[in-house]
């Protein structure tokens, strides 16, 4: 385990994990050819997340992997925890698969973008901030089930976000649902002007 040694600047230990069955344990190399047997968590843009054998679980950054690491993230990817809106994922099935590889759970924000008063002013105020944007993308996997006015959605994403609003029992805006990774609802909340720091700490106080 000579390697984990020589890593421990460069990761956070986040937790112990169970056995992660859709990936298999490969060879991990980091660029000076130290190797440790791993299986694939998830990644962001810049980091990796790996499970030894023992169940113990690294944050790497990719750019301390080999090559051939690096070419193997480019071929099969575990979902990033980040979706591709500003953070947030649209599609729930992409979210459900990118928080079952993160083990997180999911906050769904049921929201009218751009019509919304509380709705903008949680956006404005709270979801564009750095504060808010390290703790997300720390602690949670987001999906935003939006109901516009003036912009279009596709009728797909409308009936999903229709019956995601049904499933929860949603009935009005904004509401923020926080589920397990199988989309068991934990808790229900909505957003009465709070800042960025007292608004975190409601979710997580949601935590279980």
């Amino acid at each position: 385990m000579k390697f984990i040694a020589r890593i421990l600047l460069m990761v956070v230990i986040v937790s112990s994990f169970s056995s992660f069955a859709s990936e298999p344990v490969r060879v991990w190399k980091n660029t000076e050819g130290k190797e440790v047997q791993a299986r694939l968590l998830s990644r962001t843009d810049d980091t990796v997340t790996i499970m030894l054998t023992n169940g113990r679980s690294f944050i790497l950054p990719i750019s301390s992997l080999s090559e051939e690491d690096k070419s193997y993230l480019e071929q099969k990817e575990a979902p990033p925890v980040r979706g591709p809106e500003d953070g947030w994922y649209v599609n729930a099935e992409d979210a459900k698969e990118a928080a079952e590889a993160a083990r997180r759970p999911v906050l769904l924000l049921f929201t009218g973008s751009d019509w919304c008063g509380y709705c903008i002013r949680l956006e404005n105020n709270v979801l564009s901030t750095s504060a808010w944007d390290s703790f997300a993308e720390e602690n949670l996997v987001l999906l935003k089930v939006d109901f516009p006015r003036r912009k279009n959605l596709s009728k797909r994403q409308l009936q999903e976000n229709r019956a995601l609003q049904s499933t929860y029992g949603i009935r009005g805006y904004p509401t923020l649902v926080l589920t397990d990774a199988d989309g068991t609802k934990l808790t229900q909340f909505g957003y009465g002007g709070e800042s960025p720091k007292d608004f975190i700490e409601k979710v997580r106080r949601a935590f279980p």
